[in-house]
């Protein structure tokens, strides 16, 4: 299982064409508040 690696969001905003500002604006509930779940998933993987 490959681990994700975390890509700057200045980078995320690039690729798609938006700034930084629009990428947390808009999909702030999906990146925050995940990082222990996420977490749990990489840890269960690496077992």
């Amino acid at each position: 299982m490959p681990v994700p690696v975390p890509v700057p969001v200045a980078e995320v905003a690039r690729q798609v064409g938006n700034s930084p500002e629009v990428i947390h604006r808009v999909y702030e509930g999906c990146i925050y508040g995940q990082e222990a779940a996420m977490n749990q998933k990489i840890e269960k993987g690496l077992d």
